[in-house]
């Protein structure tokens, strides 16, 4: 898939495609959203921005987040877990792979930094009289699911 040749981002994405393969998500926006995979060496083109599962909705463009009918306030770094793991949702995302994503850095040894966003992303997202969403696969990681 190409971009049109008047297209603002055409370089920069032409400069994405050439870079080597790494575990990485590149995000390309402004007319178009355009998310690179270079592993699968595939263009995934999403126009709503919208995720959810079961009653929860999150907003990647307006960063917000409801329950139900309920917007729930997050902190910078608890969106942008909560937005990773939904785009992910069903997949078991293991402490490295999010701190790599979240802080994009190379992991360095352990840290709790995770475990503290979890409990407070816990807190706010499985509520009381709601499924439960975030779910802990002890020794692994984490999973968004019903």
């Amino acid at each position: 898939m190409s971009l049109p040749k008047s297209h603002p981002n055409r370089t920069q994405y032409q400069t994405l495609i050439q870079q080597e393969k790494k575990d990485k998500f590149f995000y390309l926006g402004r007319d178009y959203d355009i998310i690179i995979n270079s592993n699968v060496d595939s263009v995934y083109m999403d126009k709503s921005n919208i995720y959810t599962i079961d009653n929860l909705q999150v907003d990647i463009k307006t960063r917000s987040v409801y329950r139900g009918n309920v917007e729930i306030q997050l902190l910078p770094k608890e969106f942008t877990i909560l937005a990773y793991m939904i785009q992910n949702q069903g997949i078991v995302l293991t402490r490295e792979q999010l701190e790599n994503q979240i802080w994009n850095l190379e992991y360095t040894g352990s840290s709790n930094n995770i475990d503290g966003y979890m409990y407070r992303l816990r807190k706010k997202i499985d509520i009381e009289g709601h499924c439960k969403l975030i779910h802990t696969i002890r020794g692994v990681g984490w999973v968004l699911r019903k």
